[in-house]
């Protein structure tokens, strides 16, 4: 309705109009906030962004950095580990067939398993360290199909022995330094034809109640961690495939260092 007057022409319907058009501009604007808010809280869909952390919850992180103050070569090196191995959890049954299999003998023939035979340690590989009163003995554990679990079936055939030695450490006392070594070179007796130029390094012994952190390490600071029985045994196996049979022939030594509880480094070891 228009309405005239002194003051010109007014429309009496005009502010109700303005205010309608106002609050559609309020609703939209709201709209378009939401939407904003929603697509933040969402992300880009093509790019990965940190996740949400509830407020009060530390910040996920990962291990500290290992680092050595005096590396294989007598520098600062801060661990790179490659490698994950574990120990193998054995029941009554697997134990028993792996003491009656890997049996220490002379010149490493097999010898009688009567003689006080003991596993000290099964790690991944799968690998086991035997004892009985003839010596120590590592052997392989073979595979029940390329990839399939342990054999650990009752058979009279005997495992491939990996190493052997006449030592018998006495393991009712602890050793006389934080890591004690039974072999003398990582590359002792160790006859493997590699598919490709490879280095490999062993290693078998044990360490001392005050050992946390048992690790293996080469020069370049490449390491892995290296898992301790219960009667603070351990076996190592580790292999790496390089480029060329050249390269293969300067294979550098290998260096075990330990840490205690607190972190501290204890004396290494290095096997050449």
């Amino acid at each position: 309705m228009r309405i005239e007057g002194e003051g010109g022409v007014v429309d009496r319907h005009g502010s109700r109009v303005a205010r309608a058009v106002r609050r559609r501009r309020w609703r939209s604007a709201a709209v378009v906030a939401a939407a904003v808010v929603a697509l933040a809280a969402c992300g880009d869909p093509g790019r990965e962004g940190p996740a949400a952390i509830p407020a009060g919850s530390a910040s996920p992180v990962g291990p500290p950095p290992v680092v050595l103050p005096a590396g294989p070569e007598g520098k600062p090196v801060t661990l790179r580990f490659v490698e994950t191995q574990r120990l193998l959890d054995l029941d009554a049954d697997a134990e028993a067939a792996v003491v009656h299999r890997c049996v220490p003998g002379i010149n490493g023939s097999p010898g009688s398993s009567d003689g006080g035979s003991r596993l000290l340690v099964a790690v991944d590989g799968p690998l086991v360290l035997v004892q009985n009163s003839q010596g120590l003995a590592a052997c392989l554990v073979e595979l029940v199909s390329r990839d399939g679990p342990p054999d650990f079936s009752w058979s009279d055939k005997p495992m491939l022995q990996w190493w052997h030695s006449e030592r018998s450490p006495d393991f009712s006392r602890p050793p006389g330094a934080p890591i004690e070594v039974f072999n003398t070179s990582a590359t002792d007796g160790v006859v493997a034809d590699w598919v490709h130029p490879t280095w490999f390094w062993r290693a078998f012994g044990r360490v001392s109640p005050q050992v946390k952190e048992l690790f293996a390490v080469i020069p370049s600071g490449e390491a892995i961690h290296v898992p301790v029985g219960t009667t603070g045994a351990f076996a190592l196996s580790w292999r790496r495939t390089v480029d060329t049979p050249e390269q293969a022939r300067l294979q550098p030594p290998l260096s075990l260092f330990a840490r205690d509880g607190t972190g501290r480094v204890l004396p290494s070891v290095t096997l050449p």
